[in-house]
């Protein structure tokens, strides 16, 4: 059985108001992050995005999904002095 909070970097449930969750958190460059997504109740699933700022790209790759649903990812680059990458992925 795999420990998922052995390589925890940062969790959160409703910091963004309400029941939205918001992370922030310094990401290293050339690192694979493994991000997972669960609802508070079981079984419960809806449409959320996740959205990334910064300097560099941000690459978005499904690993794999239990129930029947799609993956869509969007993916713009905003360039004003400073390079900023957002990156947005949907599951809906």
């Amino acid at each position: 059985k795999a420990i998922l909070s052995f390589n925890l970097l940062v969790e959160d449930d409703d910091s963004a108001g309400g029941v939205q969750f918001k992370l922030t958190h310094v990401l290293q460059s050339g690192v694979t992050y493994i991000l997972v997504v669960t609802t508070y109740s079981p079984r419960a699933y809806g449409p959320f995005s996740v959205v990334t700022s910064g300097p560099g790209k941000v690459d978005f790759r499904a690993n794999s999904i239990e129930i029947g649903i799609s993956l869509t990812t969007t993916t713009s680059t905003t360039t004003t002095t400073t390079k900023t990458t957002t990156s947005t992925t949907s599951l809906a």
